[in-house]
This record gives structure tokens, C-alpha cells and sequence, in this order.
């Protein structure tokens, strides 16, 4: 009876004991999957992160250059990291596909894909991830990466696209090295699959919108684990799932339960055996039990023995290994069992008991991004591929900083079927080695940033040797291929200009005989193509204790953009320097502190005071200096009053008057300026002729108004008279002759005028030069002039002369001067003509024409203005004309190039000499002056 109740509680013992190992199994499944859930959340987090940052970039760097955007050579510059990405481009607001890393059609249009439209009615500021996709323009099945690209006022620029191939995620999930049926999958929140891996088989794109992990993540409870059947193979799973961070997507892996109950298989059925075994024991009987009972008694002292031996031993090797800097360990992978020494904690700030060994944990204080490689490293020593496992990773270390570790270990134990049983080995702090290593690392990463963002090409001279190192760089910047084979320095040489190689070798020269700190030279470098590139050379020579140079190493600077910029600056500078040096009218620059900076040489001219004495004055010290040379009328004003606007009334006052004897008129305009040397630039331009001309208009005016007025008054007077009042036919003829006699002096008032407005506004494009014989005009002149009553004809003393003259204006001017002759002399005086033909020696003199009277004369006063318009000698009134004859006659002798000669004495007479430019007898040959006169003529033929 004992015995059946003793084999009943050992049969309940057993199954116990299986539920208990059951129970445990699933639990580490549980965490199994759960850590590599987040490993595969971690490795999607970061690679979204990567795809974002580089849609970022992008779309920054296509804010600045537009289609210039080289996508290909930032990726082969590494500023993009393309080894995440199948390609990144641009698409335009159309929907054109504009920019890429890689080949693609012209044209592409890619307007009706999701990835783009989701873009267009809204700008939510999210990265859109989308659906599975085959790339028109990769040709792979990838999931895109989008963002919106905004122009500046906010509408709608076109997208930035990353793709990422689909292999990606599925390669990674089959490094995890699942159980067969076991799955891992990156769904979205719309349900479709991304990626899914099973077996080694990847699939994508089918809808899962029922799935119960999507309904649990919408209850809010966004990690977590379940057991179900899979709506795709129909496999039933424990499943743990994650949804990933800041992205509407999951992670999900899961180990098929029948899987599960295969792993509890090998100790069932070892539990059943042993069960039974002690069934049949107890049915042996009482004197069996007395045998066994003894056996069993010798057994348990030897192995109390054995387990003394081994604890001893133990604790010797745990003394010698905790007596040294390593961590030591040991893994019993069957039994999920970790021991270790008191170094190993201590690596990572533990002591001994604080922490504990299971997969979870360790997981969780390795660095996420040697996690993968450990991981890979692990799985191949374990599958025997390697024959030790070594890995250099970070362990997260109890003050929150990162420890590096080295662990070397190697499989020790492996069952029948080859699998690892147990693992041991070491791990070493090694931290300050590999901060060193990254220093150096970062070290030269900063240099060749340097030298790269730098846009220069080294280059190394080994003098002793001769041989010649150029790098990649410079070899690009002359347009050969980076991969060139080091040059020789003849090479090197041969790229020189041959007008720059004199200057090279001397500056080479001095710096080697230590006369330069530097060797600096700018020179022309031939490329591939033959061309010629603007280098700068610098470099530094090294040399041995004795002093002699062993090597010259320096940089290479592209410097052509740099040269032409200059040189359009000094053309401009110079072309500025011609303008303000040539220019009739002054400048006055003044700096930011409003002090005078610079005066070009107009300003000397027209002022009269040197650059020296102004330069350095204040504006206001400057305007003090000017108003001392300036008339009281016409001063300059404050430079503040030149800064306002100003409108055309104020157009005088921008006008300053020299005193005499200059008697210079000048323009004055300020305008400031955006400049960083110059603030303000005072603008004087020489008005005088401009003034004196306003100012003889307005006289004009005056006097021709005045010469109108008198004859016109006459007229309307006598008009009313006869329109008012009854005359008798005497008085209306007197009248009437008076009001014929004002008409016809108002006639020739205007007529004058009109004749003399043509002269001047066509300035001789309607003379007919040719030469003359002027003996004959003379005479011809005489025989048709009609003397005032009781006055005799001209006396006339001529001989043979010729000249270059307009015949009708010729005698138009003589008679001007021979009416005035008779007007101003009295009856009964006589007024002769005089003709002097050139010297005979002199081919560029003149032939004068003397007209001299006995009348009343002139004073000097009066001679000065005989030439203006309006002006009499005779103020009295009784000398009939209109003051306009001399003023015309001066314009015909103008244009004639020929000249006016008057001497006159009060009281005497006045003597009136027209000189006209000679010409020769016609049967000679031509002089220079007449042949200057028929240029003059044809020229005037030609304008007209």
C-alpha cells in the first residue's frame, strides 16, 4: 500500500515539475522576443532618424542652389550616407521627378503617387512613410521617405524623397537567426505590411487591418505581447510587438508555439523516464531497498567528496582571477546559467550581486549601435564558423557613461547535435585604448575635413629622392583623375607656365636659403585639357640638423575665380580712376565719420584749392572752406540741407557763385551712399556758360520785348484814334503813314530776329562755302547800296582778293556794317571801303574788308557791348534799327571762322574791319586753308 502511495506522488511530482519547466520555457521565449523586439524597434528608429536627418539636408541645400544640387557627388563626398538608402531625389511641384543620386529618365513623371499627393493640400510637418513601392525610377521594390518642400511664402515647392530598399529590414530580421516558423515584421498603423520575414522568405504589401495587435495599440497599449493565430500562414505564435517611436509603424516577432513544445520535448521525455525508472525501483521490494538504500549511501558520501574537491578548486581559480584586471565568465547556454567573477560587475561600477545576467539585461546596457555586430559576431561563433568569438563593444556603466569592453571568449561544450552547450571566457576594460583610437580618428577626420572643406591639394617634395607626392585632391582641382600615380618633380615642373617659372624658381630659391619663412607664390598650373588654372603655392621646407633641405610639403589653392575677380576689380578701379581723374566735374567722397576722404582733380581746377588742404576735414569745417571763396548771393548751404529732398524750386539754391575774378558759377548735389568706406559723395559741376546764357535769355527777352512794345504801342494808339474819333483825310493819312512806318520796323525787328534764331540754331548747315571774288562782291555790293538822301556812295579802294565764303551771307554782313556806317555819321561826311588782300607768304591769313565812317564814334564802354542784341550807340532815339545788324553780322563771321574788328574814337568815327579766310587766285593751286574751307563746306553739306 506505502509503495502505490509512493509511486502516485512521484508520478505527481513529475508532472509538476514538467508544467514548472513548460512555464519557464515560455517565459524565456517571452523575454527573447521582447529584446528582440527592441533591437529591431532601435534598428528602425535609427534608421528612419538617418533617411530624416539626409531629408533635412536636402531639402535645405535645394532651398539655396535649386536644380544645381549635385545629389550624386554629396553622396560621393560622404555627406550622405547612401549605404542605408537605395536613392534620394527631388520632385517638383508638378510632380516631376527633377533630382537623384543615380541615373534616371528626363521627364519622370511620379505626380500620382501617394508619396507625393499626401503632400499637396496640406503641409502637416510630418515624414510621411509610405507603402511598399516599385520604383520607377530605381527599379527596386522600397519604402519612401517623403517630405513636403516649401517656397518662402509658404506654398507648395515640390517633395524630398529617400527610398529604402525592402531587403533591407528583411536582411536584418534573418540576421536574428529565428527558430523554423518564427517571424518578424515591420507593419504600419493602416495595416499593410512593410517587410515580413519567415524562414529565411521575405514578403510585403499585404493588408492586415484586423490584426489583434493593431486593435490592442488602439486601446493604448503600444508594447506589449500576445498569443494568436497568423491571418497569413495560419501558424499559431506567441508574439511580443513594439510600436516605434515618433512613426506610425510596429515592430512585431514571434516563435510558433509548436516550436515551443518541441523546445520542453527533450526534458518531458527525460522526466518520463526518470519517473518511470523509480516506479519500477520501488516494486523491487523490501530487500532490494536495503541493497539500494546502501548503494545509494556510498554514492551520495563520494560525490559530497567530489563536490568538496570541486569547490575547493573553485575557489582557488576564483581567487586567482579575482587577484587580476580581467573579468572572467562563464556561460551555460542549456541552462540559461551566467557566473562570472567580482571583476566582471566591476568593469561597469557593479559590485558583486547588483546585477544580473540575463539576456534582457545585457542587451540593455550595450550600445545600441554595436548591438548589431555583436550580435552577428555571436551567431557565427556559435554556429562554429569562427573558432573564437571576439568583440570590442560598449557596456553602459553605472554613473551613465559608456564603458568599452573586450570580450574574448570560445565555445567549450557542444552537444551530440553539434549545438553550443557551454561559454566561456574574458573581458577586459580597454576604454582608454579605444578613446585614444577615436581621438585619433576624429584627429585625422578633422584634417581631411579641413583639407577638403578647404577646397586645397597637398603636395610632398622629398628633395633628397626627387620623388614627388600630389594628392587626389589637387590632382581633381587640375582636372586629372584622383587615382593618378605619384608624379615625378619633372612633371611637376611641366605644368608650370613658362612665364611663371622664373618667379617660382626664385622664390624657391630664397626660401631655401632661409630668407623666407614661407615659400608663397601664385602661379599658373596647366590642366588635363591644356588650359591654365591660378594656383596658390604655399609650402614650408624641413630640413636635417645640418641645415641643408631634405623635404618641402605644402598646399595647392585654386585661386582663378579669385584672380579674375580681381582683376574685373582693378579694371573697374581703374576705369573709375579715369572717369574721376577725366571728368570736367569735381567729386568729394567723404568716409563714415563725414570727414573728407577723397577729391578728384576737377575739384583743384575748379575751386583752386588742393586735395591736401581739404582732405580730413569734417563736412561742416569743408563748407566753411568753400563759402570763404563764394560771393555772400551764392553760398553753399549746410550739408544737411543737401541731404533733404528737394524739389525744382530749390534748384537755385543749389547753386554757389566764386568771387572774382573767377566769377565761376558751380552746381552742387550730395548723395549718400551705402558703402562700407564711403557715406556721401558731393557732386560740383561747372554751370557758368549755363548761367550766363539763362541770364542773356532773360535779358534778351526783356530788351526784345521792350524794341515790340514801342512800335506796337504806336500802332494801337493811332488805331483807337482812328476808330474813335472822326478825322479829316490830312490826319487819317498821317496816321496811317505813322501806323505803316511802326509795322515795318516791327517787320524788320522780327525779321532780324528770325534771321538771326536760323544762323544760330543751324550753325552754318545751310552756308554754301566757296571761294570768292570778293573785289567783284564789293563793287557789286556798292552799285546796288542806295545812300540816305543827300549822301554820297561809298568810296571804294580794291584790289584782286579772294576768299572762302557763303556769297549771300558775306554780303549780308557787309551791308550790316556799311547801313550802320551811313546811320551813325552825319551828311556831308564821307565813308570809304577798303579791300586788303593777304600777304602774299601767309596761305592761313585773312582778307579784311574795312568799312570807316566820320560819325559820332564810340566809347570803350560801348564798345564792349556793340555786339549784344538790341544794343544802340545811340540812346537818343533819332538813329533808326533795331540793334540786332552787329549781333547777326558777329554769327555770320563765326561760322565763317573768320573774325570782327572794330576801333572807334567819341566824336570821330568808327572803323569796322570783316575778315574772311583767304583763298587763292583760281588758276593756282589750292591752299591748305581753302582746302580746310571746302572740307568745312562739305562737312556742312552733310549735316544739313
Amino acid at each position: 500500500m506505502s509503495a502505490a502511495l509512493l509511486i502516485c506522488a512521484v508520478v505527481a511530482f513529475s508532472y509538476l515539475q514538467l508544467k514548472n519547466i513548460q512555464a519557464q520555457q515560455r517565459s524565456g521565449v517571452n523575454g527573447m522576443l521582447a529584446s528582440l523586439a527592441r533591437v529591431s524597434e532601435e534598428h528602425a528608429l535609427r534608421t528612419f532618424r538617418a533617411a530624416d536627418q539626409s531629408l533635412r539636408f536636402m531639402m535645405a541645400r535645394y532651398a539655396a542652389e535649386g536644380n544645381k544640387l549635385d545629389l550624386k557627388a554629396m553622396v560621393h563626398q560622404g555627406v550622405i550616407d547612401s549605404s542605408l538608402f537605395a536613392q534620394l531625389g527631388i520632385i517638383d511641384a508638378r510632380g516631376i521627378f527633377q533630382l537623384s543620386n543615380i541615373p534616371f529618365k528626363k521627364g519622370l513623371n511620379l505626380s500620382d503617387r501617394e508619396h507625393f499627393r499626401v503632400h499637396i493640400t496640406a503641409d502637416t510637418g510630418e515624414l510621411f512613410v509610405s507603402k511598399p513601392v516599385l520604383g520607377r525610377a530605381s527599379g527596386k521594390w522600397s519604402i519612401q521617405l517623403t517630405r513636403r518642400i516649401n517656397l518662402p511664402d509658404g506654398s507648395f515647392g515640390g517633395v524630398a524623397v529617400v527610398s529604402i530598399d525592402t531587403d533591407y529590414f528583411a536582411r536584418f530580421y534573418s540576421d536574428l537567426n529565428l527558430p523554423p516558423q518564427s517571424v518578424a515584421t515591420l507593419i504600419g498603423l493602416d495595416g499593410v505590411i512593410r517587410t515580413r520575414q519567415v524562414d529565411g522568405q521575405a514578403s510585403l504589401g499585404r493588408l492586415m487591418s484586423q490584426s489583434p495587435i493593431l486593435q490592442l495599440i488602439g486601446e493604448g497599449k503600444v508594447n506589449g505581447s500576445y498569443t494568436g493565430r497568423s491571418p497569413v500562414d495560419g501558424v499559431e505564435r506567441v508574439y511580443t510587438y513594439r510600436k516605434i517611436a515618433g512613426y506610425p509603424l510596429v515592430v512585431i516577432t514571434g516563435m510558433a508555439t509548436n516550436a515551443l513544445l518541441a523546445m520542453s520535448t527533450p526534458s518531458r521525455n527525460a522526466l518520463i523516464v526518470q519517473t518511470t525508472a523509480l516506479c519500477l525501483l520501488l516494486l523491487a521490494g523490501a530487500t532490494g531497498l536495503s541493497f539500494y538504500t546502501l548503494r545509494l549511501y556510498r554514492e551520495l558520501t563520494q560525490r559530497r567528496r567530489m563536490a568538496t574537491e570541486l569547490r575547493d578548486s573553485q575557489e582557488h581559480l576564483e581567487l586567482a582571477l579575482n587577484g587580476g584586471a580581467l573579468g572572467a565568465w562563464d556561460w551555460n547556454l542549456r541552462e540559461e546559467k551566467f557566473t562570472s567573477n567580482v571583476q566582471l560587475p566591476e568593469l561597469i561600477g557593479f559590485q558583486a550581486g547588483e546585477i544580473s545576467y540575463g539576456k534582457d539585461a545585457f542587451v540593455s546596457l550595450m550600445h545600441s549601435d554595436d548591438l548589431p555586430a555583436f550580435t552577428a559576431a555571436l551567431r557565427q561563433h556559435l554556429k562554429a564558423e569562427t573558432e573564437y568569438f571576439q568583440s570590442e563593444f560598449r557596456l553602459r556603466h553605472k554613473s551613465g557613461g559608456w564603458v568599452w569592453i573586450n570580450l574574448m571568449s570560445k565555445v567549450m561544450e557542444r552537444d551530440a547535435d553539434g549545438r553550443a552547450v557551454r561559454l566561456s571566457g574574458t573581458a577586459q576594460d580597454v576604454t582608454a585604448k579605444m578613446n585614444a583610437v577615436q581621438a585619433l580618428t576624429e584627429s585625422e577626420d578633422r584634417w581631411n575635413r579641413a583639407i577638403t572643406g578647404s577646397n586645397e591639394g597637398i603636395w610632398d617634395w622629398n628633395v633628397m629622392t626627387g620623388n614627388m607626392y600630389v594628392s587626389g585632391r589637387l590632382l581633381v582641382l587640375l582636372e586629372y583623375e584622383s587615382d593618378k600615380p605619384d608624379i615625378t618633380l619633372q612633371d611637376w615642373i611641366s605644368y608650370v607656365h613658362p612665364n611663371d617659372m622664373d618667379e617660382a624658381h626664385q622664390a624657391l630659391l630664397l626660401h631655401f636659403k632661409g630668407q623666407s619663412d614661407f615659400y608663397r607664390i601664385e602661379i599658373r598650373l596647366r590642366c588635363k585639357d591644356g588650359h591654365y588654372k591660378w594656383m596658390l603655392i604655399r609650402g614650408r621646407a624641413s630640413r636635417d640638423q645640418e641645415g641643408r633641405v631634405v623635404r618641402v610639403t605644402g598646399s595647392a589653392s585654386d585661386i582663378t575665380e579669385q584672380r579674375f575677380s580681381q582683376a574685373q576689380v582693378e579694371d573697374r578701379t581703374q576705369q573709375l580712376d579715369a572717369i574721376f581723374s577725366l571728368s570736367p566735374d569735381a567729386f568729394i567722397s567723404f568716409d563714415r565719420e563725414l570727414r573728407v576722404k577723397y577729391v578728384n582733380p576737377a575739384f583743384e581746377r575748379l575751386i583752386g584749392l588742393s586735395s591736401g588742404a581739404v582732405i580730413g576735414l569734417s563736412e561742416d569745417e569743408f563748407v566753411k572752406k568753400i563759402n570763404e571763396l563764394c560771393t555772400t548771393s551764392r553760398c553753399m548751404p549746410d550739408m544737411t540741407t543737401l541731404r533733404k529732398p528737394r524739389t525744382q524750386a530749390d534748384e537755385e539754391h543749389t547753386r554757389i557763385e566764386l568771387k572774382p575774378p573767377s566769377r565761376r558759377v558751380l552746381y552742387v548735389n550730395l548723395m549718400t551712399s551705402e558703402a562700407d568706406s564711403v557715406s556721401q559723395i558731393l557732386y560740383l559741376r561747372d554751370v557758368t556758360y549755363e548761367t550766363l546764357v539763362e541770364e542773356m535769355k532773360t535779358e534778351f527777352l526783356s530788351t526784345a520785348a521792350h524794341e515790340l512794345r514801342t512800335p506796337m504801342a504806336g500802332i494801337l494808339g493811332f488805331s483807337e484814334v482812328l476808330l474813335s474819333q472822326k478825322l479829316n483825310e490830312a490826319e487819317q493819312k498821317e496816321f496811317l503813314n505813322i501806323i505803316l512806318t511802326q509795322s515795318r520796323r516791327m517787320t524788320e525787328i522780327l525779321n532780324e530776329l528770325l534771321d538771326l534764331a536760323r544762323i544760330e540754331s543751324r550753325k552754318g548747315m545751310d552756308f554754301v562755302i566757296e571761294k570768292l571774288n570778293l573785289q567783284q562782291l564789293v563793287e557789286e555790293i556798292v552799285s546796288e547800296f542806295i545812300p540816305p538822301a543827300g549822301r554820297t556812295a561809298p568810296q571804294v579802294e580794291s584790289s584782286v582778293a579772294y576768299c572762302m565764303a557763303d556769297q549771300g551771307k558775306a554780303r549780308q554782313a557787309i551791308l550790316n556794317v556799311l547801313s550802320n556806317a551811313y546811320k551813325y555819321s552825319p551828311p556831308g561826311t564821307d565813308v570809304r571801303i577798303v579791300l586788303s588782300p593777304p600777304p602774299a607768304t601767309n596761305s592761313h591769313s585773312f582778307v579784311g574788308i574795312s568799312i570807316q565812317d566820320q560819325g559820332i564814334g564810340m566809347t570803350e564802354e560801348q564798345l564792349e557791348r556793340v555786339f549784344e542784341r538790341f544794343y544802340r550807340a545811340d540812346t537818343s532815339g533819332k538813329v533808326q534799327g533795331t540793334g540786332l545788324g552787329m549781333s547777326i553780322t558777329k554769327e555770320i563771321m563765326d561760322i565763317h571762322r573768320g573774325k570782327v574788328e572794330i576801333s572807334s574814337i567819341l566824336g570821330k568815327g568808327t572803323l569796322v574791319t570783316l575778315f574772311f579766310p583767304a583763298a587763292n587766285d583760281p588758276g593756282s593751286e589750292n591752299s591748305a586753308g581753302e582746302a580746310s574751307w571746302q572740307s568745312l563746306s562739305r562737312e556742312t553739306r552733310r549735316t544739313a
